[in-house]
């Protein structure tokens, strides 16, 4: 089980988005207007992305859904040249400089309805629903309209709400746009619970109803929240949203926005091994979704510095909430899944080899605990702050890691460091753990 569970877990980091402001292309502003429709059973949305074309580049590429079809497109006010292909928009923008490209289309809502034959629409990154740029951000705001009846959960701050005698209309800003995950659901089939935690207003939102399952990951969750916080930094936004996700196996970590698979929910009650995973998503706040890694430009141990790092991080927080023999245990688990699960298989490759695979999960964090003894708990902990101090809302990808670690680690940990990401297997420091 804990090998599926694994697996499952690596797709939290699909929730990493970035910054392109030195290739080119830089999104200034990103303006959304949807409307729902649920007689007609249709979505209808309206893109203003104001753009800004610093090397002059003939064509730009988005990712976005390629069986959508879009009614309108225009550029700077003209009709707009694209070609649409492999969840790829194309547009021809003539090496212009300032653009101001406008979208029109309609999603057929039974496309996204997570939780068939129920009600239920979600809109997440992944399924590439509105365009976007790969290590790309801005912000993003977004109107939004329901027929009443209907509620809208946005990653955004709500800015506005009003209600006519037939719809409800929202109004969000997301300052960092991560790539804007947006849920529509009858009023009332999510019961909420609010929380004011550190200064943040936290809300969960289960259709589960089963309290000894939710009670307990919404413990888990504040206290990971507290651990965050402590260690690592302030948390830079005013709000958290963790929100059950109907017919998701797995579970995922944007901006403000944490996703919680129906499955997740019910593994958490059921095997022991995972009852920390609403503490990695947490973190994941601050790594990944608080500052982001690169995941289209310099993705060298892009696994590393984010997954594995978070994983070594959740062992920080079992540490620092019940205790070093925690921690020890922590480490066991993971050499003895390493030896029975991993060891001679098609899945032994180094960390180097930068794989969203078990091995992210379970050596990735043993090579940072080796650095964290070998540079010391002060300057790892200075490092660890400082990684989220200097970057937030910014990318990151390794070079610059590495070049933020130099400043709190000397060269030979480092190189000892890399040497053990180039190894297979257990490093020998744990080899008669």
């Amino acid at each position: 089980m804990k090998n599926i569970i694994l697996f499952i877990a690596c797709f939290v980091s699909l929730c990493s988005f970035g910054n392109n402001k030195k290739h080119g292309i830089n999104i200034l502003s990103y303006n959304v207007e949807m409307h729902l429709d649920t007689i007609s059973r249709k979505l209808d949305i309206h893109t203003d992305i104001r753009i800004q074309n610093t090397d002059t580049t003939d064509i730009v590429r988005f990712l976005f859904c390629d069986w959508i079809k879009i009614n309108k497109a225009q550029l700077n006010d003209k009709s707009l040249e694209y070609r649409q292909g492999k969840d790829t928009l194309l547009i021809h923008v003539d090496r212009l400089r300032k653009l101001n490209l406008i979208l029109d289309y309609t999603l057929p809502v039974d496309s996204f309805k997570q939780d068939k034959p129920g009600k239920v629409i979600a809109l997440t990154r992944a399924m590439k629903w509105c365009p976007f740029i790969y290590d790309d951000i801005s912000e993003l705001n977004s109107k939004i309209t329901v027929p009443k009846g209907y509620k809208v959960y946005s990653s955004g701050v709500l800015l506005n709400y009003n209600e006519t005698a037939t719809s409800c209309h929202y109004r969000f800003q997301n300052k960092i746009n991560s790539g804007f995950p947006c849920f529509f659901a009858p009023t009332g089939y999510f019961r909420e619970t609010a929380k004011k935690q550190n200064g943040i207003n936290v809300k969960f939102y289960f259709h589960n109803p089963d309290s000894t399952l939710i009670n307990p990951i919404i413990k888990e969750s504040l206290l990971g929240l507290d651990f965050s916080t402590q260690y690592i930094g302030k948390y830079n936004r005013p709000n958290l949203t963790y929100i059950e996700l109907p017919g998701f196996d797995s579970s995922q970590s944007l901006e403000s926005f944490v996703l919680m698979g129906s499955n997740f929910i019910k593994y958490f009650g059921l095997y022991p091994d995972i009852r920390f995973w609403p503490t990695h998503e947490t973190i994941h706040q601050w790594v990944g979704a608080g500052y982001f890694n690169t995941i289209s430009k310099n993705t060298k141990n892009r696994w590393f510095i984010e997954e594995s790092l978070t994983e070594y991080l959740r062992y920080v927080y079992v540490e620092k909430t019940y205790g070093t023999d925690s921690l020890k245990i922590e480490i066991k688990k993971s050499i003895d899944y390493y030896n029975k699960q991993i060891k001679g298989t098609s899945q032994d490759v180094s960390i180097s080899a930068n794989l969203p695979n078990d091995i992210t999960y379970c050596i990735g964090p043993l090579i940072f605990h080796t650095v964290r003894l070998e540079m010391g708990d002060e300057n790892w902990h200075k490092f660890i702050q400082k990684l989220y101090a200097n970057n937030y809302g910014n990318v990151i990808d390794y070079n610059m890691f590495k070049k933020l670690l130099s400043k709190y680690a000397g060269y030979s940990i480092i190189q000892k460091m890399e040497d053990r990401m180039n190894t297979k297997g257990v490093p020998k420091e744990f080899c008669n753990y």
